[in-house]
């Protein structure tokens, strides 16, 4: 996209309901099409408009794409853009770039992008009867470099670039519980979140530990289910639709590979475990947006772990590197403060549905900027940023979204 210029529009966005553990009929799949239905009514638009489907799920299912084509009544009408995102925590950034090239070459008018699914609850029986070939299938783990060091889970690796951050920056246990606080204010009220208690400084470090430094509340919430779904389209055709288009400034997105060891000796071009190349993808989207970081009213960032967050307000240039502790401090991360991050309480507090759930931070960010968000709305919120993770640190994205 030329830089600043307002080519690539959201124009409709839909989510279920989220589910603790799961329903019992209910589907990866089927929570795609009824989230992807919810997107296209709120667009005004029919199934007949869409010819691009993004499904972003890290799934065993590698015709997943095709799945939710069929199941939203779409057979034997051909589409040019039908396409699994499989990139981890990142899947909609890449998905934001994917649909732009289609759209800006013509090749498709109206791409619908969803995510989420079964959830990592929906999972729990394949862990337990088959661990060996679920593991296998997480690649931010490597048999022969990682695991074979002990650590077997997501907490275990995360927790390595905390640790290194605190040794380093003397980042404290209060700052990472920092961000859980006031993304507890915030999913506190959002109806849909599972998690509505708010929380306190002292009740995070009380909770038992998983990983040290995390906590069980550093943890975001895996869910048996839920999806969300957005429609990106031109400029021409955003401005005729229902609702007025939020606009898609900017995407960048940087890729450094998937497993945690590579980073503990750190890479030739000076990323390690806490310098990651989400300044890379930060600058690339601000670049084509046109806009600085002092201009963003809000925050939508990929919270796997309350460290998630913590790197990207460094990486993406909020706050200097090993500064992201204090600056989650006193308030400045909540509604009414400098910064607020993760306006519906994020997958700490709302759930994580798989790594899929990167599409909700981007509808959230659209509810927000179309002024939608009832009682966690943003004051004259205009500009937005949507930060995402994948691998344990090692891939970024960042979207610029901005009110018409």
């Amino acid at each position: 996209m030329a830089q600043g210029q307002r080519e690539i529009a959201i124009v409709g966005v839909g989510g279920t309901t989220y589910h603790p553990r799961g329903i019992v009929g209910h589907s990866a799949v089927s929570y795609h099409a009824e989230a992807a239905a919810l997107a296209i009514e709120d667009a005004g638009l029919s199934k007949r408009d869409i010819d691009g489907i993004l499904v972003c799920e890290h799934s065993e299912d590698v015709k997943i794409a095709y799945r939710v084509f069929e199941n939203l009544g779409m057979s034997g009408r051909a589409k040019p853009l039908c396409l699994a995102i499989t990139n981890g925590g990142i899947a909609a950034a890449v998905a934001n770039k994917v649909a732009t090239w289609a759209l800006l070459s013509g090749e498709a008018n109206y791409v619908l992008v969803v995510g989420g699914g079964g959830g990592a609850r929906g999972r729990a029986s394949e862990r337990a009867t088959r661990p060996g070939a679920y593991m296998q299938g997480q690649h931010h783990f490597s048999w022969e470099f990682d695991v074979i060091y002990g650590p077997l889970g997501a907490p275990g690796f995360y927790a390595l670039h905390a640790q290194r951050h605190m040794h380093e920056y003397g980042t404290k246990p209060e700052h990472l519980a920092a961000v859980k606080v006031a993304s507890s204010k915030h999913g506190a009220l959002y109806p849909k979140t599972l998690l509505p208690q708010v929380v306190t400084i002292d009740d995070v470090l009380n909770s038992r530990y998983v990983a040290a430094p995390f906590h069980i509340l550093d943890c975001c919430y895996p869910t048996g289910g839920g999806s969300d779904a957005y429609i990106l389209t031109t400029a021409e055709r955003a401005r005729d639709l229902k609702h007025p288009p939020v606009w898609m400034l900017g995407v960048g997105q940087y890729h450094a590979g998937y497993h945690v060891g590579a980073l503990c000796t750190g890479w030739e071009d000076g990323h390690d475990l806490i310098r990651t190349n989400g300044r890379e993808a930060a600058d690339q989207a601000f670049g084509e947006a046109g806009v600085t970081r002092a201009d963003i009213d809000f925050a939508e960032l990929y919270d796997s772990f309350t460290m998630t967050v913590l790197m990207q307000l460094e990486d993406f240039g909020f706050c200097e590197k090993g500064e992201s502790g204090p600056f989650a401090e006193g308030g400045r991360l909540e509604l009414g403060g400098e910064l607020p991050v993760n306006t519906n309480g994020g997958m700490l507090n709302l759930g994580q549905t798989g790594v899929g759930s990167t599409v909700m931070f981007q509808t959230e960010a659209v509810e927000q900027l179309r002024h939608e968000a009832g009682p966690r709305q943003v004051r004259d919120a205009k500009l937005a940023v949507v930060g995402s993770v994948s691998g344990p640190m090692s891939n970024y994205g960042c979207t610029i979204l901005a009110r018409d």
